[in-house]
């Protein structure tokens, strides 16, 4: 179900930073409408791994915000 309010990257980073070591805070957010899924219905940690590591700027599907720098 999705909340009412989006977080922003700035938020989600902030969250990050205090409940984990700054080595594990991710540089990027990518907020995505839908997860891509295989045939069985599964996520496709593929797409994903395509979507994280392609330059998204063209991509339709999702939008890639950077997370605050602490």
């Amino acid at each position: 179900m999705a909340s009412a309010t989006a977080a922003t990257a700035a938020e989600l980073a902030e969250l990050c930073r205090r409940s984990m070591p700054a080595y594990m805070i991710p540089k990027r957010f990518l907020f995505l409408d839908e997860l891509p899924l295989t045939a069985n219905g599964k996520a496709d940690r593929t797409a994903l791994t395509a979507l994280a590591t392609a330059d998204v700027s063209g991509c339709k599907s999702g939008r890639i915000a950077e997370g605050a720098d602490s």
